[in-house]
């Protein structure tokens, strides 16, 4: 599962890149969001193997998806001076979170003996995310 998850991944980056040129990019990042919000739902309920497999490959997609439209809705929209500050403010929050999920899921399962606490605040974080990125517009230019 994991190996369709990493293929996933390097799937996604590719045509996200291309796709990204063509229309705006936030409708890309609400969309790879609802399809993993799809896909952590299917983790949860883990109907089968295959099913799993399936939903690995399309997460790695959405993610590697979205390592490429993130930093170039970033810079379309805030433009290569401010690029640099703002990834390497946001980064380091985006992979410290993602590290430490695993390991706060672990917690939740040792305390309740279950995951689905940490399945359902994934959930409605994913749905958190689909709105924020459908909102999301670009910044207002000043006027010269």
């Amino acid at each position: 599962v994991l190996s369709f998850n990493v293929l996933g991944g390097a799937c996604g980056r590719l045509p996200a890149g291309w796709l990204a040129d063509q229309i705006e990019g936030r409708w890309i990042l609400t969309i790879q969001f609802f399809f993993m919000a799809c896909t952590t739902y299917i983790f949860w309920q883990a109907p089968s193997l295959t099913m799993l497999s399936v939903a690995a490959f399309v997460f790695g997609f959405c993610y590697g998806a979205g390592l490429v439209v993130t930093p170039t809705l970033t810079g379309n929209y805030y433009g290569v001076t401010n690029f640099p500050q703002i990834n390497s403010f946001m980064f380091p929050f985006q992979y410290g979170i993602g590290a430490f999920v695993p390991i706060g899921a672990g917690y939740v399962f040792d305390y309740y003996k279950s995951y689905d606490i940490a399945w359902v605040t994934l959930l409605v974080l994913g749905l958190f995310a689909i709105v924020s990125a459908f909102l999301t517009t670009p910044p207002k230019k000043a006027a010269a």
